[in-house]
């Protein structure tokens, strides 16, 4: 093979983003910091090089097709290749079984992009975090419908060993954590921060073809062995979320367009919003305290307590709401009772799972047995509260020193 092709190929911004190569002023380094990254010991400085060495891992490949092996390890790179290359034939799903259950587990036929709301209470969250979803189906009109919750979320985050707030900070700053992508169900997220830690989500769709999301899935399997030096400035989730992006969609260009001193959740989806074409629409999420907020304030004093009885003595809910023989009333205060409890009972739902549902479980039943079917919540925050319309997180300014 002409030495001429590998090294043009070398140069082509898929090949380097599928590495995660960034050009510095002496050549390239790439930014994966795990050794199953590479397949030559030169791969972290070399495109070139490590090109080479991926080439000739193909094009050794022998039957019966051990999981470990090249083509089983870098999916995402024999596609690319094999367009090239007309000797390199195989397909990863067919011979790969561990790689094709991974690919029918997402079974992601759309992506969005996910902000969560900042959480005070964790330092890694303190601006917000921000993730992908792969869904299993192509985006969804009806914004009520709740099958993404079946879907999976794709969560770049450092793995951390301690939960000191200034060890954390100091490690974090260094790059001393390695930060790993993983993909969970993605209603666990939404039990984690929506309903736990009470924040408000925000899902932009995105446009992605069925090509670019299928790499993005082969290329997320890549990235399962390794890790990256976790950066809380800057090589964090909001800087790696572009980075998988910019594998699917090589003309991409979001990660040179984030600030240069700091990234913060925010910083990715202002890129993503103002990429021409990428954003196919929104929808916002509100948390289980949102959500209360939002039903309280349409209760008097005497049907917040009545709430307040049913979140407290959840056993006694047909006793408490037993002399209200409006559904529509019943129905209400039971709805706003239900998430009520569910913010007050958080941790129990998660560690004391049976216990807690046992009391919720009393609340659902009188609910279900009070024939009125409740509106979906109409609720839309302010346009100045929305992520992307907030203020810059890196702005100049001066003083003149007069009044």
């Amino acid at each position: 093979m002409a030495q001429a092709n590998v090294e043009s190929w070398a140069k082509e911004p898929l090949w380097l983003n599928m590495v995660h190569y960034k050009k510095t002023l002496f050549g390239y380094a790439a930014q994966a910091d795990g050794e199953a990254s590479y397949l030559s010991k030169n791969g972290k400085s070399d495109p070139v090089e490590e090109l080479e060495a991926t080439i000739k891992a193909f094009q050794s490949i022998t039957h019966p097709i051990d999981s470990k092996s090249a083509l089983c390890r870098f999916p995402a790179r024999y596609n690319w290749l094999k367009v090239k290359i007309p000797t390199l034939n195989l397909n990863p799903v067919n011979e790969c079984p561990e790689f094709r259950e991974f690919v029918s587990k997402l079974n992601a036929k759309s992506v969005s992009l996910i902000f969560s709301s900042y959480f005070i209470n964790s330092p890694a969250s303190a601006f917000g975090h921000t993730f992908l979803r792969f869904n299993s189906a192509t985006h969804r009109q009806d914004d009520q419908d709740q099958a993404e919750l079946l879907d999976y979320g794709i969560n770049y985050a450092a793995v951390m060993d301690t939960s000191n707030v200034l060890v954390y900070a100091t490690k974090s700053m260094l790059g001393l954590f390695p930060g790993t992508f993983t993909a969970v169900p993605y209603y666990y997220k939404v039990r984690e921060y929506n309903d736990f830690e009470s924040r408000d989500l925000w899902e932009y769709k995105l446009n992605f073809t069925q090509p670019q999301i299928d790499r993005m899935v082969e290329h997320m399997w890549e990235l399962g062995p390794t890790y990256f030096d976790y950066k809380f400035f800057t090589e964090n989730c909001s800087y790696h979320v572009l980075s998988l992006m910019e594998v699917g969609n090589p003309d991409l260009n979001l990660t040179n367009r984030l600030p240069s001193l700091y990234v913060i959740p925010i910083d990715t989806v202002r890129v993503v919003i103002e990429e021409p074409n990428l954003v196919a629409g929104s929808r916002y999420r509100p948390s289980v305290l949102s959500r209360l907020e939002f039903r309280t304030k349409k209760l008097s004093d005497i049907e917040i307590k009545i709430v307040h009885d049913l979140v407290n003595n959840p056993l006694r809910s047909e006793e408490i709401v037993g002399t209200i023989h409006h559904p529509q009333i019943r129905a209400d205060l039971l709805d706003t009772a239900i998430d009520g409890f569910d913010f007050i009972n958080a941790k129990g739902l998660v560690y004391e799972t049976k216990a807690t549902n046992a009391k919720r479980h009393e609340l659902l039943t009188a609910r279900a047995v009070t024939e009125y079917t409740s509106k979906p919540l109409s609720m839309t925050p302010a346009s100045e509260f929305t992520p992307e319309n907030g203020h810059r997180s890196q702005r100049w300014g001066g003083w003149s020193g007069l009044p």
